[in-house]
This record gives structure tokens, C-alpha cells and sequence, in this order.
């Protein structure tokens, strides 16, 4: 039998991805996108299934996570680099190639309109705020998936040493640099932190601490508890008042603050029990 819909998709993206491969492997980098990729696409699916999302909704959203990157091959590909500001938007690269391979033409058009926008929006520093409710629940469960897999490979890198094999991940970061005084000012009044202002690995650390006032479903705030985010990434900082206050602060606010998206049921979420 012919495959339809997302086996479809997914044949299409293995087949695509295979294109990159160097003699018998992928590249260390874009096999990191590639696992990447698979990850985000659970990650979204979990989300979309313990928010109460048909299941229609629920593979559309897994779509979403499996092809948000499509544009990270190529990009690495032309410039060897993943940096959008000196290359190519690779959201942008990414839209282009799901048309001219026509890779979701079996879907329906508004299914196709939502992974297309959700897709061109994952990377964006800010959504736009007219962005209508169904494409917007899209828009902001692909980031927070997508942030829900940094934290894991960032915070695991550095804790067994490979973050060192990752130049290209950390933007050529200074490993043993100090913190910039604008990441912690931004952190303490909760702005978002451009990537400009990082100088160095501990810059990128509080980065990814300020992304979690940016999660949007209730989902995401119950797996980086689970997964104790907050306190490895104090781990990983230097002593100090601010840094300790702004880790507990953000524990805190995953506790006690209503998200958006609201999970059905949150005992059901993987490692939180059933």
C-alpha cells in the first residue's frame, strides 16, 4: 500500500536528510540536527496530546517538529555554519525546500498553511502579536519543544564535556569566559536576551534560563521541572546572589503561574507518573 500523509512526510525527510551524507554518515553536525529533529517532533506531539488536541492536530504537530529544521542542511551544507545572521534564515530555507519538493501536497491546504507558518516562525526572537489563535498555538508549541530539546543538549554537553565538539552550536562561544553584565540585567527584569549580547558559554547558560518565561504550555513548564532545569543550570553557573534568585525565581514561576495552554492531564505527561 502506498504511504499517505505522515509515513509520507517522514519517508521524504529520511530520503532528504540521506542527500547530506558524507561516504557512509552524516556529518557530526547535521547528525545532531537530524536527531535533533526527531526529538522535537516527541517533544511537539507529547505537548499536543496532553493539551487535548485531536489527533488529527496531534500529527500535524508532529509535522511540524520533524520539519522545522528541514533548512539547517542545506544552510551547513553552502556556508558551514549554522549562525542565520552570516548565512541564510534557516526557517526561511526551510519553507522553500518544503515547496519546491512539494512535501506536504497530500495534506489538506489549511494543514499544509499551519506546519508552513508554524515552520517560518520557530526561529523568530518574538511572535508577532496578530497572528491568528490557530496558527499561533502552532507558532508557540514548535519553540517551546524546540527549547525543551536545547536545554537537554546544551546542559548535557556541558556536563560530559562535549560542548567543546560543538563550536558551531555555541556560536564559537568562550568556554571559560565570564558573565556579561546585560545577560544578567535582562534576566533579573525578564527581557529577552538577544544572541549578540552572548560572550561567553555562561552567557549562553542564562540564556536558556530566560527562554523558560518564554514557554507557553503548561506541558513544557511540567518537563522542565521534571527535568530540573533550574538547578542544573545553577550548577553550571558561578556563585552568586543574582544567579541564585534568578533560578529559584524561574522554578518558582513554572510552579505557580498559569500558562497558556493548559495541560488535560498533566499526570499523564512521561516521567510525572500515571
Amino acid at each position: 500500500m502506498k504511504k499517505k500523509g505522515a509515513p509520507l512526510i517522514e519517508c521524504w525527510f529520511e530520503r532528504y536528510v540521506a542527500t547530506f551524507a558524507e561516504g557512509a554518515s552524516l556529518p557530526f553536525l547535521l547528525q545532531l540536527k537530524y536527531d535533533h529533529s526527531l526529538r522535537v517532533a516527541e517533544n511537539c506531539r507529547t505537548l499536543a496530546h496532553h493539551s487535548g488536541w485531536s489527533d488529527e492536530d496531534v500529527e500535524t504537530a508532529y509535522l511540524v517538529g520533524l520539519l522545522h529544521d528541514t533548512g539547517r542542511f542545506s544552510q551547513f551544507r553552502e556556508y558551514r555554519t549554522f549562525f542565520d545572521r552570516v548565512s541564510v534564515d534557516h526557517a526561511v530555507r526551510g519553507i522553500e525546500i518544503l515547496r519546491s519538493f512539494n512535501v506536504l501536497h497530500e495534506l489538506p491546504a489549511a494543514r499544509r498553511r499551519l506546519i508552513h507558518e508554524a515552520v517560518s516562525l520557530h526561529n523568530r526572537k518574538i511572535l508577532p502579536a496578530t497572528l491568528k489563535p490557530p496558527i499561533a498555538r502552532y507558532a508557540c508549541l514548535i519553540r517551546d519543544a524546540d527549547k525543551i530539546d536545547i536545554f537537554k543538549v546544551v546542559l548535557d554537553a556541558i556536563d560530559d564535556g562535549s560542548i567543546a565538539r560543538m563550536p558551531e552550536l555555541t556560536f564559537h562561544l568562550d568556554l571559560k569566559g565570564p558573565l556579561s553584565p546585560d545577560t544578567l540585567t535582562c534576566l533579573r527584569e525578564r527581557k529577552a536576551i538577544a544572541y549578540e549580547q552572548i560572550r561567553s558559554l555562561n552567557d549562553l547558560v542564562v540564556l536558556l534560563l530566560s527562554w523558560i518565561y518564554e514557554l507557553a504550555f503548561e506541558a513544557s513548564h511540567e518537563l522542565i521541572l521534571r527535568a530540573q532545569v533550574p538547578d542544573r543550570i545553577r550548577s553550571f553557573l558561578p556563585p552568586g546572589d543574582e544567579i541564585d534568585t534568578g533560578c529559584r525565581a524561574a522554578g518558582e514561576w513554572m510552579r505557580t503561574r498559569s500558562a497558556v495552554y493548559p495541560a488535560v492531564c498533566p499526570k499523564m505527561i512521561p516521567g510525572q507518573g500515571a
